[in-house]
């Protein structure tokens, strides 16, 4: 709770366009997302550089540990991968005592305090009450696929096998070689599940790609299926050091067949030394025009025992070729924790989701227990601000003498629809003088659209991860359904003379999007003076949201849809402010509890530091 004291009044009125996660993310009408990390969508970039940030450890890692005696009492991840559904965490991971592989699941409801539910599915050492999904198979990543038309197969996850002698055989005569891949890993088969617990492995078609890969994850981006899997031993000659490994990626359009790039989706120049290589599953986060992606690389070491891997981040807009962000073999996104924390040694990742204001890495790691680190790890996170992977400001170098820093961005053309009705900024603005983040919208050739001028922009100073950009305070963009138009970014700031302080009081630029207002269940959002409601955004395709909600208030508040089903809502306001809704499915309200009148589908109250509005509505 908080007290405001602000003394203006204004009226801001919020339309709230509430669709489901599948309506809202159909062709041209999802969001564009200008990522800072992400250069394929800049055309020009005037005086900026680009800035990455280590994920923070959260203090109580390890969040998922093994347990002595039973499936998990030696590995619990290597390959773990999280989904967040209907409000609660999912997470599947590889499991192992010493003898026996699983893929084993959890779930947890803050994506911190985890549970492993007795499943009753499978036995092991003679009981099923425990978390196993799939027995006998390690490096499991199940991915959920809302194309798949089928229900029975909206999970998928591919497994690893060993090769008979068969698929060796038949793998070179289609290449003309001979490779010693008899008993060597390969994606043996695919697995599909109705909700992620009962799995049906697909025996029709063993070893599509029969070649030595391991640690699989799968990927649908643009209308394709992309398989990423870690390969080596010379598998692309002349491309790769021989003993080096690489990011290997295979292309389906139906999910049966199968096809293997001709070249690595990544890898270390060879002239960085054999022990400069990639390592493990390729984890990622997906959105409309580009795939972050995080992975290991191995360095320093020759023998896989010395346990050094620290994690990389990668993009691609493409799902075929990726690059390192930073460009700098030798540099980390995440680095290994110091001597005898529980993280102080081998990185493996998984992939990274948004919940809330944050994104999250579920990662795992080996505390340093010598000849048994390989195969001892506990799964942990960390996490960044909402798709902080990375800043873009003012370059500011060692001219630390200068009064003035000042830069650009200005995008190549965007594709926007009328869905496309408001632009957030992911920033960190500034109140000091001088110090503010512009926004400017232009058409296709390049010339500014009136009345959205870097002029007409209100200037961002407010630090916040989805801020409504407005020009003269309007939020709305123009009708332009069907045409392109770019979007230019200007961030100036005043030397505050203090030197070394200039880079950290500099405003920071993380992302934009360009999206419509979308209030999520069970997600706090913040209504700012003269803007309007905060996006924050979920990657949640069952989480509902409402509809045909709009809403008023004079005071700076903050509001919280906790509860959402065909006749009843709930909604939490904290903040001193008088809040009108409108609501036309609405037919009777509570307000703390009390009765409250409804005039014209309308609702107005005063809310004194937190208000709890209940309504009972009409089945849409």
């Amino acid at each position: 709770m908080f007290k405001l004291k602000s003394a203006f009044i204004f009226l801001a009125t919020l339309s709230i366009c509430m669709i489901s996660y599948a309506q809202h993310h159909k062709g041209d009408t999802m969001p564009h997302t200008l990522l800072a990390i992400d250069k394929n969508w800049v055309e020009n970039n005037t005086d900026m550089s680009v800035g990455l940030i280590e994920p923070l450890r959260h203090p109580n890692n390890p969040v998922l540990e093994r347990r002595e005696g039973l499936h998990d009492a030696m590995r619990v991840g290597f390959n773990q991968w999280v989904l967040q559904e209907n409000g609660l965490f999912r997470m599947w991971y590889t499991a192992y005592d010493g003898n026996f592989w699983s893929t084993s699941y959890a779930e947890s409801e803050d994506g911190l305090n985890w549970t492993r539910p007795n499943l009753g599915l499978h036995k092991y050492k003679g009981s099923t009450e425990n978390n196993i999904v799939i027995p006998g198979f390690n490096m499991a990543a199940p991915f959920r696929d809302d194309a798949d038309p089928d229900p029975s197969r909206r999970y998928k996850v591919a497994l690893i096998r060993f090769m008979p002698k068969s698929h060796t055989e038949r793998w070179d005569k289609q290449t003309g070689g001979t490779r010693p891949y008899v008993n060597a890993p390969a994606v043996g088969a695919y697995a599909y599940s109705p909700n992620g617990i009962h799995w049906t492995i697909d025996e029709n078609n063993p070893f599509p790609l029969p070649v030595k890969q391991e640690n699989p994850s799968l990927l649908h981006f643009k209308g394709r299926y992309f398989l990423y899997t870690q390969m080596s031993n010379n598998d692309y000659p002349g491309i790769i050091d021989r003993w080096s490994r690489c990011l290997a990626v295979s292309t389906s359009d139906d999910f049966q067949h199968w096809s293997l790039a001709k070249k690595p989706g990544f890898h270390f120049d060879p002239k960085n030394g054999a022990h400069v290589q990639t390592h493990g599953t390729l984890g990622y986060q997906s959105y409309r025009d580009v795939v972050v992606g995080m992975y290991g690389k191995f360095h320093n070491s020759t023998e896989l025992i010395d346990h050094e891997a620290d994690l990389i981040l990668l993009t691609s807009n493409d799902g075929l070729s990726w690059q390192q962000v930073d460009h700098n073999p030798f540099e980390s996104i995440m680095r290994r924790a110091p001597r005898g924390e529980w993280d102080a040694t081998f990185l493996t990742q998984a992939n990274m989701l948004n919940a809330g204001r944050e994104t999250y890495l579920y990662y795992a790691a080996n505390p340093d227990l010598s000849n048994l680190v390989y195969v001892r790890q506990d799964t942990g996170l960390a996490t960044w601000r909402l798709d902080g992977y990375g800043y873009i400001a003012p370059r500011v170098a060692w001219d630390y003498g200068k009064d003035h820093f000042s830069g650009s961005l200005t995008s190549k053309p965007l594709e926007l629809s009328n869905r496309h009705r408001t632009i957030y900024i992911n920033a960190k603005g500034s109140k000091l003088p001088d110090h503010q983040i512009r926004v400017e919208l232009q058409n296709n050739t390049g010339k500014p659209l009136a009345g959205y001028t870097l002029n007409d922009c209100d200037p961002i100073t407010l630090d916040s991860v989805g801020l409504p950009v407005t020009w003269n305070g309007k939020t709305t963009l123009p009708q332009i359904n069907g045409k392109k138009a770019r979007v230019k970014i200007q961030i100036d700031a005043a030397n505050p003379k203090r030197w070394m302080m200039a880079r950290l009081e500099m405003p920071h630029f993380y992302a934009l999007y360009i999206d419509q207002p979308t209030l999520w269940l069970n997600n706090t959002q913040t209504i700012y003076p003269e803007r309007g409601l905060e996006r924050v955004h979920f990657q949640d395709p069952d989480r509902p949201t409402a509809t045909g909600l709009q809403f008023t208030t004079d005071q700076p508040a903050s509001v919280t849809l906790t509860q959402l089903d065909d006749r009843h809502a709930t909604l939490v306001f904290q903040g001193s402010a008088n809040i009108s809704l409108n609501w036309p499915r609405a037919t009777q309200c509570k307000l703390n509890g009390k009765p409250l009148n409804i005039a014209n589908n309308n609702i107005s109250f005063e809310s004194k530091d937190e208000a709890t509005l209940t309504i009972e509505l009409q089945p849409e």
